[in-house]
């Protein structure tokens, strides 16, 4: 683990924060989806290939394992009342909790039923009956088992954080016995019927496609892979790791630009001598609470895709987990005070003029994340071809700045949550200016690092695809795609983005940068990202 420390030459003045800014209220959407783990019962270490495997993917056999079945945000299978439906996920529910048996049957355990398609057309509810026997594997089945019986089909064959399957009918079509029957819920939102779909082969119908963790037998989680694939930039089956070599470093830093910076790159970067490379060096933005889960989270999905991949934080060394010592690279802040959301600004500046110091020349692109900012970085990669790193500019999600007595709140600035990105001569001109920046005792580090690189003539402009849907989405992926006027006109939302798209518009299919992932989100935003059904163009 590289280790720097980053510490004061001098006493940091202290001014007012802009506190009182209500952009900042934390977005609770799926609160009881995420609070939860997400068990499923499907395990890589039960794979077995099924010799009459056809073109809807790949079945396997499985040996019995119980857990719950998942569509994410949209919540859990669950049995009610002799009815099959998607409910809100809740740990410990018996009418939650699945076994799939030898006889290929989803057998609940809370009411011992299983789920049944006797009678059941297209697009009408499956429903719970008692569950049937085999027969003493008489030839042929009868209707009553082979009506409970389902395959579980790998969505992929790429190894993921949590295995995707489609659970198809083993009943077939009548007139067309080729086709094949899905179980999907009926609508959107949770509380809703499961039903009967025409199986589809890609992403066209993505609640087809079930979320699954195992939970053996005996009640410990099975791990199915160490490894994920994960996305890659090449679309090839080779990660991009981040190239760290493990050792500790401890450097004293200053507050303004320090003596051992002493060349100029001006005239270097307008001949062109700086040639670009590509690579990005992305912060992360810590806290000792969080580095356990959320800046975990981060190192094993999309923080392994940056070129290099630093937590900071004014916690000690010894305070970090094991494997993001072996696996990152930390900064320590020199704080005046508590490392809360007030010294947001002040861990900002000084990581961002230590990225001046010391890694200019290294790095085309200068990345800054919270550790529940979730970002897809072959896209970026994408978006960031059709620009210099050598001209003065930085992208992120565009906020308008609203009226008010103090000048900062007039800009136009990138809200931090999304991910905000510093072009090498944007952080050239940031750490030159390095004396005059105030020490200010601020929570909004966005707003002050938009206010001081206006001060400079770098300006922040709306970053949108073709149809000015958005790149960056402040408030989190599900969030955006569902927020309309309507339902609220003076949330704070539409004053700081008065431009912004309802519903589904929103947001730009191929997005770069989210907000508020926990944990599971970022696990499953890498996943789906991974086998195409997030993050692509539709």
């Amino acid at each position: 683990m590289i280790q720097h420390r980053i510490e004061r030459s001098r006493p940091l003045g202290m001014q007012p924060s802009w506190g009182s800014v209500a952009r900042y209220l934390v977005i609770l959407g799926f609160v009881a989806m995420l609070a939860v783990p997400t068990f499923v019962i499907l395990s890589a270490h039960h794979f077995e290939r099924d010799s009459d495997d056809d073109d809807d993917g790949e079945a396997w056999e499985f040996e019995p394992t119980r857990g719950q079945i998942t569509l994410g945000q949209l919540g859990c299978l669950n049995s009610r009342d002799g009815k099959l439906e998607i409910n809100v996920c809740a740990q410990g529910v018996p009418s939650q909790m699945w076994l799939y048996t030898p006889q290929h049957q989803l057998k609940n355990m809370g009411t011992l039923t299983c789920v049944d398609i006797t009678g059941v057309h297209l697009n009408r509810p499956a429903k719970m009956a008692p569950c049937a026997s085999s027969d003493n594997g008489a030839e042929p089945l009868s209707n009553a088992l082979l009506n409970q019986q389902f395959d579980l089909v790998s969505a992929t064959d790429k190894k993921l954080w949590t295995p995707r399957i489609k659970v198809v009918s083993r009943r077939r079509d009548e007139k067309h016995l080729d086709t094949r029957f899905c179980l999907a819920p009926l609508g959107q939102t949770a509380i809703q019927a499961v039903v009967l779909q025409r199986c589809a082969k890609d992403c066209s119908s993505p609640t087809q496609i079930w979320m699954s963790l195992a939970e053996n037998m005996d009640g410990t989680l099975a791990t199915p892979f160490d490894t994920p694939t994960g996305v890659n930039n090449d679309d090839d089956d080779d990660d991009v790791e981040p190239n760290l070599t493990p050792r500790v470093e401890m450097i004293r830093y200053q507050a303004g630009a320090g003596p051992n910076l002493l060349y100029d790159i001006t005239e270097k970067l307008k001949n062109d001598q700086i040639k670009s490379t590509g690579r990005i060096l992305c912060w992360i933005m810590t806290h000792p609470d969080n580095h356990d889960t959320k800046a975990r989270a981060v190192m094993n999905t999309w923080g392994k895709h940056c070129d290099r991949l630093v937590y900071v934080s004014a916690a000690p060394i010894h305070i970090y987990p094991t494997d993001l010592v072996q696996n990152a690279e930390t900064w320590i802040v020199d704080l005046p005070m508590n490392e809360d959301r007030d010294a947001l600004w002040l861990k900002s500046k000084q990581t961002w003029l230590h990225a001046y110091e010391h890694h200019l020349l290294d790095y085309d692109w200068f990345v800054r994340g919270d550790d529940d900012t979730f970002i897809l970085m072959d896209n970026l990669r994408d978006f960031l071809k059709d620009y210099s790193p050598n001209d003065p500019q930085y992208f992120g999600r565009l906020f308008n700045g609203i009226d008010g007595d103090d000048d900062k709140q007039r800009i136009k600035f990138y809200s931090g949550g999304s991910g905000t990105v510093l072009s090498r001569q944007a952080l050239y001109l940031l750490g030159k200016s390095a004396r005059d920046l105030p020490d200010t005792v601020s929570f909004a580090d966005d707003m002050e690092l938009g206010y001081a690189l206006r001060s400079l003539g770098v300006e922040a402009t709306e970053n949108v695809d073709k149809d000015g849907k958005q790149l960056f989405l402040c408030l989190g992926l599900d969030y955006e795609r569902g927020l309309r006027r309507a339902d609220d006109p003076t949330f704070w939302f539409w004053d700081y983005s008065p431009e912004a798209k309802e519903g589904p518009d929103c947001c730009a299919d191929k997005w770069i940068g989210t907000h508020y992932a926990s944990p599971i989100e970022m696990r499953d935003l890498e996943d789906r990202h991974s086998i195409r059904c997030e993050g692509v163009e539709a």
